[in-house]
């Protein structure tokens, strides 16, 4: 086994510096890890200590499961073994919490929950073992990624791309949202794809798409994928998988199928600009018609090798992020196609990289919620403190200022775009000269 794990990551013995390099990435998301959260992450938790402190049985109230709340439910159910569940937010602001059932008012009600967790010590260990999960998906793929590459040179930069990348380290261990649990899942669906292993691959993102809605984007290019494989597979067996995913996806998340129209109608800016409103019908979203030129050529333009699954793939979630409002733990999604596309182009890694950072300064959409407030378990005052818009409007207009910023993310986006069509069509050259 030993000699195994230095052949797949003999990349890491070339020399002492890249140990150490993974030792410092270790080190920097433990140190990040007790000392900030989002408010999504006491939210994830709260019902198992609300319904302990009730006498219920957990989720009595919730008619269709996601299968996230299985996960934090064992999570939970773990944890309490160290700290009592009743002990984990403080009883009289649960039960003010659990009085909140209005729609409009769930970020008041989220508020009153964090306070409630903030409010019941010890905070840091809490946080600390309610990210711990996190941390072990995020080594997983950490060590997953460069599987799916030959060439020590491309491992190593997968490697410590994953390692030091702002994104997933923000989503994961600053945020703390699960995002990158599910995308393990993507992942390990890529390697198993990437190896031919068509079903056992396209059964992972499924279940990666059952965890989080917005991972469904991908299983149009998966099910297209394996029917183009299906002249080296059974025909009926691929046919057979694909009605059955399907079948089970919308069977489990008819419920959650509402959230992806709502992502779908939030199209940013404006109505005027990505929206086009024509008689008699009523609008015709710019989001949809790319994504469906993005399968359809792949379809009808593209061969079927995994090289050509992840760009096409990675430019349907590109025409997403680029034409979409969307919440800045979304884009781990990206971050795997996108390594082949780095792998393959150099060129393209500058470009992301400042793409990635851009994302970062689009946190001030979201003002004080996704800054400031996520330093609150540090010190809960913080949740007092002024308005980030009302600041920054004092000497310049918060629109304008954030108009500015989200031009800046689109245009990236449209130049990564275009480089990911320029190495498709040189493909399809390569492509042609071999047959002639």
């Amino acid at each position: 086994m030993n000699i195994k794990f230095r052949d797949r990551y003999s990349f890491l013995f070339e020399k002492k510096t890249y140990v150490l390099l993974l030792a410092i990435g270790i080190l920097l998301r433990l140190a990040f890890m007790p000392f900030t959260m989002m408010t999504d992450l006491s939210h994830q938790y709260y019902q198992f200590s609300y319904d302990r402190m009730n006498d219920r049985p957990y989720m009595h109230s919730v008619p269709i499961i996601p299968l996230a709340f299985p996960f934090h439910y064992l999570m939970m159910s773990a944890y309490s073994l160290v700290i009592p569940a009743e002990s984990w937010y403080d009883a009289t602001m649960l039960a003010k919490a659990g009085n909140i059932t209005n729609p409009d008012e769930f970020m008041q009600r989220t508020y009153v929950i964090e306070e409630s967790f903030l409010s019941a010590g010890p905070v840091f260990l809490k946080i600390f073992m309610m990210k711990f999960p996190y941390l072990i998906f995020d080594l997983l793929i950490l060590f997953l990624l460069p599987l799916l590459f030959s060439r020590n040179e491309d491992k190593r930069l997968a490697f410590l791309f994953w390692l030091f990348n702002p994104i997933s380290f923000m989503a994961s261990f600053i945020f703390g949202t699960y995002d990158v649990a599910v995308l393990f899942f993507v992942v390990l669906g890529l390697l198993c794809l990437s190896r031919n292993r068509i079903y056992l691959g396209a059964s992972a993102i499924v279940f990666a798409s059952l965890l989080k809605p917005y991972f469904a984007m991908l299983l149009p290019f998966v099910l297209l994928h394996i029917i183009k494989k299906a002249g080296r597979l059974r025909w009926k067996q691929s046919v057979l998988f694909c009605v059955a995913s399907l079948t089970v996806f919308f069977a489990f998340m008819s419920r959650m199928l509402s959230n992806i129209l709502t992502l779908i109608d939030e199209v940013w800016p404006s109505n005027y600009i990505l929206n086009l409103r024509t008689q008699p019908f009523p609008v015709i979203y710019i989001f949809i018609v790319a994504y469906t030129i993005t399968l359809l050529s792949y379809w009808y333009f593209s061969g079927d090798s995994f090289n050509a699954f992840c760009k096409y793939t990675l430019l349907a979630l590109l025409s997403f992020f680029g034409l979409c409002l969307f919440h800045p733990q979304w884009f781990v999604i990206v971050l795997p196609f996108m390594i082949f596309m780095m792998v393959e182009d150099r060129s393209t890694i500058r470009v992301f990289v400042i793409q990635m950072l851009s994302v970062i300064s689009l946190l001030l959409y979201w003002e004080n919620h996704l800054t400031i407030n996520l330093f609150a378990p540090i010190s809960s005052g913080v949740l007092n403190f002024p308005s980030i818009q009302e600041t920054i409007s004092s000497f310049m207009k918060f629109d304008v200022l954030m108009g500015l910023l989200w031009s800046f993310f689109v245009a990236l986006t449209v130049l990564l775009i275009m480089l990911i069509i320029r190495s498709i069509v040189r493909d399809a050259k390569k492509g042609h000269d071999s047959h002639e």
